[in-house]
């Protein structure tokens, strides 16, 4: 039974993270780990670093950079003792496929990282070299949390799995299967990476966490990272693909679950300023259910309607704007003490004025950005051209005034063909729409229809509505 404690959901304090491949190799870096270029200074790591910290010496790990502790022979021998196959100059395929596993690329960013499709490449970077921080936000330990709460309220015996288990089990199973990512994935462990090593970790999430049901965010992240990680979907997808989509459902994850526990805090804040004897009764259900009936947390207006009225760029700020606030205070209120029934504490908590007073003032957005950096970075598009672009965004700016919800057509594809269980399948647009709503978005018919037929996914009369077959993309 859910308690006062529980209140407090416990998920790291975001913080600006850049939206791709790092988020993968921070996950990944729970079972791996490896070793330092520079013994006794603080390093990072950057597949393709570009600029300097003042506060971390950031090594490129790509052998063709210039400033890179890894010599090119070395890569190139890493890739013999892999058992490369070549008939042409080795030299030139050795660069080629260093090339070929580079990943997406922002205007603005600090560096280029690798694709995380293996361990061995998804280790090239780490948080400290890709952010240019000693301390940079823990993403893998949100992630970690945000999986632990989507947990599905019956299954106890699930409890052990983690996010990071999922992966690595997954990507085993693709390097078994895919003999090229085999070598390139042993050619960066042993030719890019001091001392790289598998972490003989004891696996599991804390036991004990409050159950909140199957309509979030949180479940939503659960059911598409144990779908995308089953044997079906990795046996499907290819190498590269498989990753993006890791990182779509990663980067949508977090972004709504924060913006979930943002709408968990006003509920929990209003009720605390309501008061009154309704409380007695209040149940952990009730406040769930009070916290997801308060509509979509991401307005997603039709395309044919002004620009104005589709932007969401004032009310993500207004809102991302009060976490800092509205988190600390439930902390102080609720985490410490002996625990008792929700009700009671939130009774409790309506008749202490000090903490009235400040509820209300934590329901006014602050400055703390914090949050409006993490989420809009989630969401938001890196570069639009070329093939290091960013193809799976849901957010994208109209000028420099406004942001609006146009999703990119890969990442209908990912989210609309992991509503599905397996690969191959078919649903209907109720199924679609179910799924998305439990992430967080309401799309019209009209609208959703729209972008499922411009990434041919669905087929039926428009006059079906709800019953319009949808297919997987894959």
């Amino acid at each position: 039974m859910a308690r006062s404690n529980d209140l407090y959901l416990d998920i790291r304090n975001p913080e600006y993270m850049p939206r791709g491949e790092l988020i993968i190799s921070e996950l990944a870096a729970l079972n791996y780990s490896v070793g330092k270029f520079n013994n006794g200074k603080i390093e990072g790591r950057n597949y393709r670093a570009k600029g300097r910290s003042t506060v971390v010496q950031i090594v490129s790990t790509d052998p063709y950079v210039a400033s890179s502790p890894n010599e090119p022979a070395a890569w190139e021998g890493a890739l013999r003792d892999a058992e490369l196959g070549c008939n042409g100059p080795f030299h030139l395929a050795a660069q080629v496929l260093a090339d070929s596993f580079a990943g997406t690329e922002s205007e603005k960013g600090v560096g280029q990282s690798a694709s995380p499709m293996a361990p061995g490449l998804a280790l090239l970077q780490d948080r400290r070299g890709v952010v240019g921080r000693r301390n940079p936000f823990n993403v893998a330990a949100a992630i970690e949390r945000m999986y632990t709460l989507g947990l599905a309220c019956s299954l106890v015996e699930e409890q052990r799995t983690t996010a990071a288990d999922q992966w690595n089990r997954a990507t085993k199973a693709r390097l078994k299967a895919d003999p090229l990512l085999r070598v390139l994935d042993t050619a960066a462990r042993n030719g890019l990476l001091p001392n790289f090593s598998e972490e003989d970790r004891e696996s599991g999430a804390a036991l004990g966490n409050p159950c909140l049901g199957s309509n979030t965010p949180f479940s939503w992240f659960r059911e598409s990272w144990d779908r995308l990680a089953s044997p079906a979907w990795v046996e499907a997808l290819p190498a590269r693909t498989w990753a993006d989509w890791a990182m779509a459902v990663i980067r949508s994850g977090l972004a709504f679950g924060y913006l979930w526990e943002i709408r968990w805090h006003q509920t929990i804040a209003r009720l605390v300023l309501q008061g009154g004897d309704q409380l007695r009764e209040l149940t952990w259900e009730g406040l769930v259910a009070e916290a997801n009936q308060r509509g979509p947390l991401l307005d997603w207006i039709d395309q044919s309607a002004p620009i104005g009225m589709r932007d969401v760029a004032s009310k993500l700020k207004d809102t991302c704007k009060v976490y800092a606030g509205l988190n600390e205070e439930v902390q102080t209120a609720f985490r410490s003490g002996t625990p008792t029934s929700v009700s009671e504490a939130l009774l409790s908590t309506s008749e202490n004025q000090q903490h009235r007073d400040r509820f209300k003032e934590a329901l006014r957005p602050g400055s703390n950005e914090n949050c409006l950096e993490l989420v809009r970075y989630m969401l938001l598009g890196g570069s639009a051209y070329g093939r290091h672009a960013d193809h799976y965004y849901l957010l994208r700016k109209v000028g420099r005034r406004y942001t609006v919800v146009d999703p990119a057509t890969e990442w209908i594809a990912a989210m609309t063909s992991l509503s599905m269980d397996a690969p191959g399948s078919e649903t209907n647009l109720s199924a679609v729409s179910m799924s998305l709503r439990q992430l967080g978005l309401e799309p019209s018919t009209t609208e959703l229809t729209k972008h499922l037929e411009l990434a041919g996914l669905a087929r039926g009369a428009h006059d079906a509505d709800g019953a319009i077959v949808v297919r997987s993309a894959f």
